[in-house]
């Protein structure tokens, strides 16, 4: 009689549940807490449906938390696999008479059901809930329900993979970190490295993740991919009891082909238990092929970080060249990688005897290596630092500095930003070596040559949809705005030329109507010379604004704008006298029903930027975002604000806010005030 193959043995089944209760016992309290307690203490709070429909959907979001479910994937693989990790428990499962295919299948869906179970069990219980709370059951919380299940299944795969490659429990949450977050770690220290080496390259243009930059490299760490890629949305829209308990799903596809390829990989990971011998268990790598990428991940990761941050103090200081500051972190690369590599071979072979020729070589090479990567990105092997894109393939682009930010996107303008980029880079030995210090006129630069500087923020939105970032400063002076060979030059030609009418056109009157001012300010300084000091008396008008009176401002800023008391060009600015100069500004803040596209909040919003107001009057600032109510709800209307310094100059302002007409809401503004 031929013998029947089992695939799955319910007694090793039941025995696994009875045994680790603890781990889907928690996981299913820690679901029910998250979500049914949150509900029905948050429920009576509540008064109007479409409240409670909206706050009850972002309830939902917590069934498929990814990093509640990376927690207990991992908590679960463990539990299952835990006889992996003592020699007595791993002869004794294998003195057993069941297959390694059999304990394997059997094991690994035992794990994966203290997963889903739980997210099951709570998805029927509050149904009820999510019902009386007016969310669409089929339409919103079941996709959640299989978002969480798909976050399970892919996390749970690499847990059980870091189990069968290692031989210890510590050992395998080090490995499913490194799976996750090694490519994070990576971006960030070729962001850190840019920063401090690569002249002009922003650091959230290579790896930093603080302005939510994608890449398609991203798919390398499952965490940061399925959190910033897969997501499930509120209704954050025009809120009504129609829509409040309604969302949107963002990466289905994605999603789908990530758990199609991790269930593949859960068949490999049945071929690395195959392989797998019984006496690593208790070691911290159950191949050897692996130690050496354990011992240089380690190396690289830790070993560049330290030195990167040891350099960067440096570089703060201001008190070596470039080049200088290369050759020190180079020296802390080689010391601290060789910290790290002996720690991590001690680990692997639990031993303190690790000092052999072998050793030493292998420490040598791999250094060199790191430091040739490094080597090549500092005299710009990959050709970040010199590359300036081409007008025809620019869609739109952005220029800052400490005054201005302007939206380029004529072509002209764009040939004038290209042509002030590639003077900048064909002197960046020169420029990236200038010492900059603050002070009240702006930024100064210590060279033989005493002269001012400025930051120059540049942005490229390309026609491909890539967007290039570039940071710079730049020396500034008579001298150098007569030479053509230096970016002053053509920084000038381009203020000449299209500054006045930017900063008009953003200070229109036009731009200022529709809007619902609620609340503003008006702040005149004044400076009072005394024998040994300088004081500052400030007077203030705080009251509401009228839309006349905003449009007068406008006006008058218009006419001094024209008039060139209103400081634009860069060599201008530097040129001044500022210490004699008081700091008055118009700050107002009011609301319209859609939102306005400003300069500022464009820059912001697409580029990622900052934007910087705090120049004596020569910059303005623009704010627009989404106003919501005490709930958290949008209330259909925009918060607009307008932040407008001026200077002492600015006679046509001046003559405007002296005015008692000026001073009286009441009052309709016509032509009856005399510009200069």
């Amino acid at each position: 009689m031929s013998s029947k193959t089992s695939y799955f043995n319910k007694t090793l089944f039941l025995k696994t549940v009875l045994r680790m209760w603890p781990v889907w016992a928690l996981y299913l309290g820690v679901l029910f807490f998250n979500i049914i307690v949150t509900m029905i203490v948050q429920m009576p709070l509540d008064e109007k449906p479409q409240d409670l429909a909206y706050s009850v959907a972002g309830d939902i979001a917590n069934l498929a938390s990814v990093p509640q479910i990376i927690v207990f994937a991992l908590l679960s693989a463990i539990a299952v696999f835990s006889f992996l990790f003592s020699s007595r428990s791993a002869n004794m499962m294998h003195a057993f008479p069941i297959s390694r295919k059999e304990s394997y299948i059997t094991n690994f869906i035992t794990g994966l059901l203290f997963m889903i179970v739980p997210q099951i069990v709570i998805f029927l219980i509050s149904i009820p809930f999510w019902a009386k709370g007016g969310v669409i059951v089929g339409g919103y919380l079941l996709p959640v329900l299989l978002y969480a299940m798909g976050y399970s299944v892919i996390f749970y795969v690499i847990a059980v993979l870091c189990c069968m490659i290692s031989g210890h429990w510590l050992a395998t949450i080090f490995y499913y970190g490194a799976v996750n977050l090694v490519y994070i770690v990576v971006r960030c220290i070729v962001s850190f490295f840019a920063d401090l080496f690569l002249f002009g390259v922003n650091a959230d243009q290579v790896g930093s993740f603080s302005f939510g930059s994608t890449s398609v490299a991203d798919v390398l760490s499952p965490a940061f991919f399925l959190m910033t890629r897969c997501r499930i949305y509120k209704n954050y829209g025009d809120v009504s009891e129609e829509t409040a308990g309604t969302g949107a799903f963002s990466g289905e596809l994605a999603l789908v082909i990530y758990l199609l390829v991790f269930v593949a990989l859960a068949v490999f990971g049945y071929v690395l238990y195959k392989k797998r011998q019984i006496e690593v268990a208790g070691n911290a790598s159950a191949f050897r092929c692996l130690r050496p990428v354990a011992r240089w991940g380690v190396a690289f990761c830790a070993g560049s970080s330290a030195a990167l941050l040891l350099s960067s103090l440096t570089a703060d200081a201001r008190t070596m060249t470039a080049s200088a500051q290369f050759v020190l972190f180079i020296v802390l690369l080689f010391v601290f990688t060789f910290l790290c590599v002996m720690i991590v071979q001690m680990l692997l072979f639990k031993a303190f005897k690790i000092f052999t020729k072998r050793f030493i070589l292998e420490w040598v090479i791999g250094c060199a290596l790191i430091a040739v990567l490094f080597a090549i990105g500092k005299v710009n092997g990959y050709g970040m630092v010199t590359y300036v894109p081409e007008s025809d393939q620019v869609q739109e682009a952005f220029i800052e500095n400490d005054r201005y930010i302007v939206d380029v996107d004529t072509a002209e303008e764009l040939d004038g930003i290209i042509n002030l980029h590639k003077c900048i880079v064909d002197n960046r030995k020169g420029y990236q070596n200038l010492d900059y210090d603050s002070t009240n006129e702006g930024m100064e630069v210590t060279d033989k040559n005493y002269t001012y500087g400025t930051y120059i923020n540049l942005a490229y939105i390309l026609k491909n949809g890539k967007i290039i970032r570039r940071s710079y400063h730049i020396p500034v002076s008579d001298k150098l705005v007569a030479e053509e060979d230096q970016a002053a030059y053509y920084l000038n030609i381009f203020e000449e030329k299209f500054g006045k009418e930017a900063l008009k056109e953003d200070l229109s009157v036009d731009y200022y109507k529709n809007v619902d001012w609620s609340w503003g300010q008006i702040q005149m300084d004044e400076r009072v010379y005394g024998e040994d000091s300088i004081q500052i008396e400030s007077t203030s008008d705080d009251r509401s604004y009228e839309e006349a009176e905003v449009a007068a401002f406008a006006k008058a800023l218009t006419k001094d704008i024209d008039a060139g008391y209103i400081t634009y060009r860069t060599i201008d600015f530097v040129k001044e006298d500022s210490s004699t100069e008081t700091f008055n500004y118009m700050n107002l803040l009011g609301s319209v029903t859609q939102a306005l596209e400003t300069v500022n909040s464009k820059y912001e919003t697409v580029i990622n930027g900052y934007s910087d107001s705090t120049s004596v009057l020569t910059s303005y600032g623009t704010s627009v975002w989404q106003n919501l109510n005490v709930n958290g709800m949008p209330t259909g209307k925009y918060d607009f604000e307008v932040s407008v310094l001026f200077n002492d100059r600015c006679k046509n302002i001046k003559k405007l806010i002296e005015t008692a007409k000026y001073k009286s809401p009441d009052y309709v503004y016509e032509d009856e005030v005399t510009y200069d």
